[in-house]
């Protein structure tokens, strides 16, 4: 099954090496899971996550105090925060 969820998307702070490094960051919205649905083919999956695009621009517009935005994200199974592992500098 294939899932599209609105995610709030954000960047963290990976650490000082070379002036400092950030990487992107992810969790599923809690507050609307009411848009989560499964799909059975990554182009019916695709189409929805275009459809969610209105919605996510009026929730950003909503005034928050952060870089970070929320999104449509597709994805294999049940919507998980992302990354699983935090990066590390190499």
């Amino acid at each position: 099954m294939i899932t599209v969820s609105i995610f709030f998307v954000d960047r963290a702070y990976g650490g000082p090496e070379e002036g400092g490094w950030w990487y992107d960051c992810g969790e599923p919205s809690d507050e609307h899971c009411k848009y989560t649905r499964g799909f059975e083919t990554e182009t019916e999956a695709l189409n929805y996550s275009a459809e969610l695009l209105p919605v996510c621009d009026e929730l950003n517009e909503g005034g928050r105090y952060s870089v970070g935005q929320y999104m449509p994200i597709v994805s294999d199974g049940n919507p998980k925060p992302f990354p699983n592992q935090r990066p590390f500098y190499s």
